[in-house]
Parts: C-alpha cells; sequence; structure tokens
C-alpha cells in the first residue's frame, strides 16, 4: 500500500483476530434469530456468511444471458438448472435475475491474507448493517441476548 500524498509504502494495519471472530458470532447468532419472512433462508451459518458477504457487495459476479426466446418457465428452470449445479459441486454462489439472464455470485474471501483491517472494517459495517435491518435488532442487543 502507498501514501496518496508522498507514493511511499505504508504498511496496511493487520487484521484484527478477536474483530474477525466476533464477525463470525454475530453471524451465527443472527442465523438462530433468522426472520422466516426473509426471501433467503440459509440452511446454516455458513450459508448465512456467504450470502451476507456477497450482498454486502464484496463478490464475483459473472452474468450468464439467456436467448431472447425464452419462456418465463424456461428462465426459471435455467435458474434452478445453475443453483442445482452449484451445490452439486459443493460450490458457494447465488444465481440472482440480472437484465436479460442471471448473474452468479460468488462471494469473495475474507481471509487474513486477502484484506486488511480497514477492508474487513468496512465489510463487517455492511455486513452488520444488513443484519440489523433484517432482523429488526442492534447487534449489541443481539449479542447480549446470546450471552
Amino acid at each position: 500500500m502507498h501514501c496518496p500524498h508522498c507514493g511511499c509504502e505504508v504498511e496496511a494495519k493487520k487484521r484484527s483476530a478477536p474483530d474477525h471472530r466476533r464477525l463470525f458470532a454475530i453471524i451465527a447468532n443472527a442465523f438462530k434469530q433468522w426472520p422466516e419472512a426473509h426471501d433467503f433462508q440459509p440452511d446454516n451459518p455458513e450459508e448465512l456468511r456467504a450470502w451476507l458477504i456477497a450482498k454486502a457487495g464484496w463478490s464475483e459476479k459473472t452474468p450468464i444471458a439467456m436467448p431472447d426466446d425464452m419462456t418465463e418457465q424456461m428462465q426459471v428452470l435455467f435458474r434452478l438448472s445453475i443453483e442445482a449445479g452449484i451445490k452439486a459441486a459443493k460450490g458457494t454462489a447465488f444465481v440472482v435475475p440480472y437484465r436479460r439472464g442471471v448473474g452468479i455470485v460468488t462471494p469473495k474471501s475474507m481471509a487474513f491474507a486477502e484484506m486488511d483491517q480497514k477492508e474487513f472494517a468496512q465489510l463487517r459495517d455492511a455486513i452488520t448493517d444488513i443484519i440489523e435491518q433484517t432482523i429488526d435488532c442492534k447487534v449489541e442487543d443481539l449479542m447480549r441476548e446470546a450471552a
């Protein structure tokens, strides 16, 4: 990383292991409180984590176009078969409508080697905002209830 003013090399702040573990605990507790009426129903906290990362924008997107003459039923089958293929390959990706096709959204890794503390903090804040809006509860309250 380089200073935007002078160009000298600056070491990024190392990731905080306690901050990382806290985010995982928040997600695990959010999974227990996830609303049954929500469109996305994760099978486990790991799937919720992947969805939250992708929803927060830390993801890769691959558009797949559908032929113009596809019927609505064929489009649904197209999306379902892509989802089944991802699941069969034990992958983590989400299929979303995208213009005249679908988008395959794959969450990026948030491993320590993949992002510094500043990036992690931005992702953590985005994830906690999504959780708070979805379960209508502050993360601090969620963590207190779980303790």
